[in-house]
């Protein structure tokens, strides 16, 4: 898990093979929001 520099998507990113999930955590609820799944491309983080 990666935490992303720029939060215009999400502030976190988790590779699975040519994906991307987007996602945010809320520790303070303990629950994981999936924002979107991307196929990894140039545009992915746009």
């Amino acid at each position: 898990m990666v935490a992303l520099q720029d939060l215009r998507v999400a502030p976190y990113r988790y590779r699975v093979g040519d994906y991307r999930i987007l996602f945010d955590i809320n520790d303070r609820e303990q629950t994981v929001l999936v924002l979107d799944i991307r196929r990894r491309s140039e545009t992915t983080y746009r």
